[in-house]
């Protein structure tokens, strides 16, 4: 997903630099379905990252209960994939907000034919 994202910035970026009005104006549909489905996909990366970081709350608290070998083991996945998940869902925001930044100034450039 994040090759895809990349791709998506890169091809906004050199649509702008191309200041071709009429190209741009037959992207913006375009555009906005990129943005709808890495809208979509952002959603469901916050559902899963909030959804591993309450396992992995839940695990910690079973370890101050009862401390054992498995619940550290358990306890270490979780707490890892909650990071890498908070580290994808913050490249895709990022990126989502670079679209909708390259999406406004598409429009600008678009209305001025």
């Amino acid at each position: 997903m994040e090759e895809k994202i990349i791709n998506a910035v890169k091809y906004g970026e050199e649509l702008l630099k191309d200041n071709n009005a009429e190209k741009i104006a037959g992207k913006l549909e375009y555009f906005r379905r990129q943005i709808a489905i890495f809208q979509h996909e952002r959603l469901i990366h916050l559902i899963v990252t909030v959804t591993f970081a309450i396992i992995a709350f839940m695990t910690m608290i079973m370890l101050m209960i009862n401390m054992s070998i498995p619940l550290v083991v358990l306890f270490g996945v979780f707490f890892i994939m909650t990071g890498a998940y908070i580290r994808h869902y913050y490249y895709l925001e990022n990126c989502t907000q670079r679209l909708y930044d390259i999406y406004e100034e598409m429009e600008k450039k678009a209305k001025k034919k």
